[in-house]
């Protein structure tokens, strides 16, 4: 076989995309999924980047796993929640192949789905890609251009600045986060971009938590290069999100707008790009 034969079956085992399965929501909403085997046990696993953590149940698979350490977090509802680390030996998604992973073990009254994070997903540049079709690639090259502005915070999880009308501030950018959010004390001071539509008593954080909000379209959001209009937002006190960034994070870019574009981002270098 020649060099460059060689060289192009390498490009194409690096550049594979896992297809993702997408759980549809309400207000143009939903959910990403995708195909992964934990120590030769088939999963279907949300992609969540805005959890510092990658997460599985306490299923009959699991269940035997010796506990290696305890884990603590909050959920974006404000509730503490504490649960056992286990090992898994052997994670492969993708094409990639992650070995002796932490994962935290969920209990199943706590009702959550198994979970790649971002302690996962951001080890190596990464591409979701949603335009032509819904996949995730993995260690891809870099399209261009490439733009600064990432700032990964101190749980892993990471944000970019984003113009919400005339305010410039930080959003995290979460898969897993059904709809975008924005913190209510930036709708207040900036009502000529917000429009309220309803009241909502049906949201829920990433651990099943009910959540209070208040759905608002926002007339423009603007990341990086690109202007997302008439975008539908939930409204509510982000204190708690900022507990786990730093200040300066006032919403969250959530699936329903993460959906409308190709996304890339290199977390090592601070690089990103969106098409």
């Amino acid at each position: 076989m020649s060099r460059i034969a060689i060289l192009l079956i390498l490009a194409s085992a690096a550049l594979q995309a896992a297809p993702l399965q997408i759980a549809h929501g309400q207000f143009g909403s939903g959910k990403p999924y995708v195909r992964c085997t934990l120590d030769a046990v088939l999963q279907l696993c949300v992609l969540d980047t805005g959890s510092a953590l990658s997460l599985v149940g306490d299923s009959e698979e699991f269940a035997k796993y010796p506990a290696v350490g305890k884990v603590r977090f909050l959920s974006a509802a404000g509730i503490p929640l504490e649960t056992d680390q286990i090992q898994i030996r052997n994670v492969m998604l993708s094409t990639f192949n992650f070995q002796d992973v932490k994962f935290a073990r969920i209990t199943p009254s706590e009702k959550l789905e198994s979970t790649i994070g971002i302690d996962l997903i951001g080890r190596q540049p990464f591409l979701f890609e949603f335009v032509k079709r819904s996949s995730l690639i993995l260690g891809g090259a870099a399209p261009r251009p490439l733009l600064d502005g990432v700032e990964v915070h101190r749980n892993g999880i990471f944000s970019l600045p984003v113009g919400l009308g005339h305010i410039q501030t930080r959003a995290l950018w979460d898969t897993a986060a059904e709809l975008t959010v924005v913190d209510q004390s930036y709708v207040k001071a900036n009502p000529d971009n917000f429009s309220f539509i309803k009241d909502l008593t049906t949201g829920f954080d990433g651990t099943g938590r009910p959540i209070k909000l208040k759905l608002f379209r926002a007339k423009s959001i603007a990341v990086g290069p690109r202007t997302f209009r008439n975008i539908r937002v939930g409204v509510l006190d982000l204190a708690t999100v900022n507990k786990g960034a730093d200040k300066g994070v006032q919403a969250v870019i959530g699936f329903n707008l993460i959906r409308k574009a190709d996304w890339y981002f290199d977390l090592q270098n601070r690089r990103w790009s969106i098409k």
